[in-house]
């Protein structure tokens, strides 16, 4: 997205770890700020980190390690497969829960996330220093939220409830949408100020 590579791995590990933490925290003060009962054992949220984040970079430093050639050849290919794969897998779960996603049309839900995520990638933005590629991963890494913990989170607190989990892929994809065109306008910027 045009940001450096280390830049995103050094912000991920840390988020995916201090969520252990802060999210038993949110769910704290939403319970006291709505008065109703917000939960998620410690293990389940750790479980998610562990499969989403820590092992596939623990695999890829094995492999980095074994193999010190051998990754340096294959990112591309490895990187357009995965991005294939996981958008076909997307699409999927979109279709099969159209439905419910057009529910939270109408109801305000999307201008709620479009503004969460400007303001996110506006923080991250304003924060991410005077080096365009780090203001560019900060801005991401703020505005994007982890859908394992939140559907973990969803379905713990509100099993009956198909409509949040609609929220949760509503959001992923505004979320593409709206960080999308704020990487075109980065990409843009960094080309620019790159060329001057």
């Amino acid at each position: 997205a045009g940001g450096r590579e280390p830049s995103g791995v050094g912000l991920l590990v840390p988020r995916g770890v201090l969520s252990v933490v802060i999210t038993p925290i949110g769910m704290m003060l939403l319970t006291q700020a709505f008065g109703r009962q917000f939960e998620l054992p410690l293990g389940a949220i750790a479980l998610v980190i562990l499969k989403a984040v820590l092992l596939p970079l623990a695999a890829g430093m094995v492999a980095q390690a074994l193999l010190p050639r051998g990754p340096a050849r294959t990112p591309r290919p490895a990187a357009i497969i995965g991005t294939v794969l996981l958008a076909v897998v997307a699409l999927l779960i979109v279709f099969a829960s159209r439905h419910a996603i057009l529910g939270q049309f109408g109801n305000g839900t999307l201008l709620a996330l479009i503004a969460f995520i400007v303001a996110g990638l506006a923080a991250g933005h304003w924060l991410g220093g005077p080096d365009a590629q780090d203001r560019v991963v900060l801005a991401l890494s703020t505005a994007s939220r982890h859908p394992g913990i939140a559907l973990a989170l969803a379905t713990f607190n509100f099993p009956n409830e198909p409509g949040v989990t609609a929220a949760i892929l509503l959001y992923l994809l505004v979320n593409v949408g709206v960080s999308m065109v704020y990487v075109t306008w980065q990409r843009k910027r960094i080309g620019s100020a790159s060329l001057a």
